[in-house]
């Protein structure tokens, strides 16, 4: 578990691809490496999960340290049930937060001053650009948008 500090320097560290592979998302799970633009041994996860049938249940999601998720949005799914007991309908997004991880979800569009909005696109490839920018994900890795 991580200090709410700690998880947000990592929100807000700029992140780069790992080198200049070039990823074709085919798979049902795709995870891409990362990497801290001024602290290069800092590593992240870009996940992105795709349902095997609905094409539009998808999942993005930004790790590090290989298990601890740090922001995720979820599209396609039926809903979301927070600690308090709020049901969000629709799609969501979910921000680290201590002693919770991942388990509290915002609804889309989501707005924050302190990591930026997220407004929902019309196409995978346009919520990948808004998740690079909410994750602070500078220099993306190459990623093949034509089987998306």
């Amino acid at each position: 578990m991580l200090s709410q500090n700690l998880a947000d320097s990592f929100i807000k560290l700029p992140k780069v691809k790992f080198d200049d592979t070039q990823h074709t998302i085919a798979g049902v799970k795709n995870s891409i490496p990362l990497i801290g633009m001024s602290d290069p041994q800092e590593e992240f996860i870009l996940d992105i999960n795709k349902h095997i049938i609905r094409l539009d249940k998808y999942t993005l999601q930004n790790r590090v340290r290989r298990s601890v998720g740090l922001i995720r949005v979820d599209f396609g799914a039926g809903g979301h049930t927070n600690p308090d007991g709020i049901i969000l309908k629709g799609p969501h997004i979910h921000i680290y937060k201590e002693g919770f991880d991942l388990k509290w979800a915002y609804p889309i569009p989501y707005a924050s001053t302190e990591y930026g909005d997220f407004l929902m696109g019309t196409s995978l490839m346009l919520n990948l650009e808004q998740f690079f920018k909410i994750c602070n994900i500078v220099a993306p890795p190459n990623i093949q948008g034509t089987l998306l």
